[in-house]
C-alpha cells in the first residue's frame, strides 16, 4: 500500500469541459482531484457549485483544493464558501509581488484567513518564483507570524529548485503547515518556455522525489499528493492522461519505498 493517497489538478486538461477533465482523471484511478478556477485560462467552478457537485460525483470524484491563482484577494472569501460548499479542505493561491513584504501581505490576506478559520478550511499560500513567499525563509516568516493553521503552505517543488534550496528541508522546516506538496518535476526545457511540458511529470525530469516523501512521511502529511505539470492542457487528452498514469506509477513506487526507508531507519 503506497504512503500516500494522490491527486491531480484539473488544469492538465483545461482546454476541457469540466465533466472530460474528471471523466480522464478517474480513468487513472484518482479519486481526489484539484479544481481550476482561473480567469482566463481554466474555470472549472464558472458553472457553479451545483454543477460541479454534479460532475464529481457522476465520476466518483472528491474535491480535495480549488487553485485560484491571480484573483483579488477581496474574491477570495466567496471562493472559499464555494469550495466549502463542495466539501474542499483547501484553497490553493499565490502570494504578492516580491516588493511586498511578508507582514504587508500577511495583513491584505488577514480577512481572508479569519474567513477560512470560520468554515475550518485552510488557506494554502505556494511558494513561487519572483513573489514575496518563494523561499524557505519566506515561507517560515510568514507561518511564524500567523500561528493559525487556517493558513499554510502549498509547497512547490520546481520553485525551490530552481533557487536551488531542498523541498525536502522546506518539508522537515514547515511540519504539518504543509497544506499540500505538488509532485511536480523540472528539466531544462522549463527555463526556456515554463508552458512545455516535457519533464515535468514526475520522473521525468531533474528533481529527486524520494528525500521530498520520505520527509513527507516523517513529518505525518496527512494530504493528497497533487501530481501536476503545466502545459498539458494544449495536448490531446489521451496523451495526457498516459504522462499522467506513468507519473502516478512513479510516484506509488518512490512513495512505497521512501515509507519503507523511513520505517526500517
Amino acid at each position: 500500500m503506497s504512503a500516500f493517497r494522490f491527486s491531480a489538478s484539473t488544469v492538465l486538461y483545461g482546454r476541457q469541459p469540466l465533466d472530460k477533465a474528471c471523466a480522464e482523471l478517474a480513468a487513472v484511478g484518482l479519486h481526489q482531484i484539484d479544481l481550476w478556477h482561473v480567469a482566463n485560462w481554466c474555470e472549472h467552478l464558472a458553472d457553479g457549485v451545483p454543477t460541479v457537485r454534479k460532475t464529481l460525483r457522476r465520476h466518483g470524484l472528491q474535491l480535495d483544493t480549488l487553485s485560484v491563482f491571480n484573483w483579488p484577494h477581496a474574491r477570495l472569501r466567496a471562493l472559499l464558501d464555494q469550495m466549502a460548499e463542495l466539501n474542499g479542505r483547501a484553497l490553493i493561491t499565490a502570494s504578492a509581488k516580491s516588493d511586498v513584504t511578508v507582514p504587508h501581505f500577511l495583513q491584505q490576506i488577514d480577512p481572508v484567513i479569519r474567513h477560512a478559520e470560520s468554515l475550518g478550511v485552510t488557506l494554502a499560500i505556494e511558494n513561487h518564483g519572483a513573489t514575496v513567499i518563494d523561499s524557505i525563509e519566506s515561507m517560515l516568516t510568514l507561518i511564524d507570524l500567523e500561528p493559525s493553521p487556517a493558513l499554510g503552505i502549498a509547497l512547490a517543488p520546481i520553485h525551490l529548485f530552481n533557487r536551488s534550496e531542498s523541498t525536502a528541508d522546506a518539508v522537515y522546516a514547515l511540519g504539518k503547515r504543509v497544506a499540500l506538496c505538488y509532485a511536480w518535476d523540472w528539466g531544462a526545457r522549463g527555463l526556456a518556455n515554463w508552458k512545455d511540458p516535457a519533464r515535468q511529470f514526475i520522473g521525468t525530469g531533474n528533481i529527486d522525489h524520494r528525500p521530498i516523501f520520505e520527509a513527507l512521511h516523517a513529518t505525518g502529511y496527512a494530504h493528497p499528493v497533487q501530481l501536476f505539470a503545466h502545459g498539458p492542457e494544449n495536448w490531446p487528452p489521451a496523451r495526457t492522461t498516459a504522462h499522467l498514469r506513468r507519473g502516478l506509477a512513479v510516484a506509488q513506487r518512490l512513495t512505497d519505498t521512501s515509507n519503507s526507508c523511513t520505517e526500517s531507519a
